[in-house]
């Protein structure tokens, strides 16, 4: 997983810069992304990318914490990422977790004009991750100029470090929901003409599913973990199944 999102990192930073002239970035901190920044790290020092045009909005600080405390998170980003790459210090911003309480409240709206005014797009890259029994993390990407998503990055414990991108038209003809599933026997309904269908929302649905909400208006199926999971497991098999009822029935991939 680590890998595939740090190469999607970098992807997303090679398209900015040669774009724009540089790369905003919006950077979280904890447990979960220090295997990205150890991926970011190692691509950076084999040359495959430079921040030397990244800049970058952390989502939060501790209040109050200096700096150089072991629980700040301006510390965390130097040691998990920034001193180990060529970002600028001036391109690198962080919430000033030691300001006086009475400019806390200016020092948040300065923080909210500077994220507006470098264009950050919230929609740009969205992720859901969910605390349950299997350790789920589901990403989903929105591609630049793209009004919907193509597919999600879907991972749990049982499949230790390998991870499945299921493509957005996979899980629509694969739906859990009645309308796709039947009822049992042979009540399943081949769903065709959805080459291109998008992912337009996603939703968590307690601890152990996620609804997905898709361009055709689609969104009854409760995706549950163990649905994605086997998706992932079996996705050559089920998706030749579906090629192949596709081309019993006459029916076609296109709209």
């Amino acid at each position: 997983m680590s890998g595939l999102i740090a190469g999607r990192i970098i992807e997303v930073i090679k398209r900015e810069v040669a774009a724009k002239g540089r790369c905003v970035l919006g950077l979280a901190t904890g447990s979960t992304p220090i295997g990205v920044y150890r991926e970011l790290i190692a691509r950076h020092q084999r040359g495959e990318v430079s921040f030397a045009h990244v800049v970058t909005f952390n989502l939060d600080e501790y209040y109050p914490m200096p700096a150089e405390s072991p629980q700040s998170y301006r510390r965390y980003m130097r040691e998990h990422l920034f001193d180990h790459v060529d970002i600028r210090p001036e391109h690198v911003h962080i919430p000033d977790g030691a300001a006086p309480r009475e400019r806390v409240a200016g020092q948040c709206a300065a923080y909210e004009r500077a994220i507006a005014e470098a264009g950050i797009d919230p929609t740009e890259i969205c992720a859901i991750g969910i605390a349950n029994q299997r350790e789920t993390t589901v990403l989903w990407e929105r591609a630049s100029g793209r009004p919907v998503a193509p597919a999600i990055v879907w991972q749990d414990r049982r499949t230790a470090d390998r991870c499945s991108e299921l493509p957005a038209e996979l899980l629509r003809v694969e739906s859990p929901s009645a309308e796709v599933q039947g009822h049992g026997g042979d009540s399943k309904t081949i769903v065709a003409g959805r080459r291109h269908v998008g992912i337009i929302g996603l939703e968590p649905v307690g601890t152990y599913a996620l609804r997905i909400r898709f361009d055709d208006m689609h969104d009854t199926g409760l995706y549950t973990w163990d649905w994605l999971y086997n998706l992932g497991a079996n996705q050559d098999a089920i998706w030749q199944n579906y090629l192949d009822a596709l081309k019993e029935k006459g029916l076609s991939r296109d709209p």
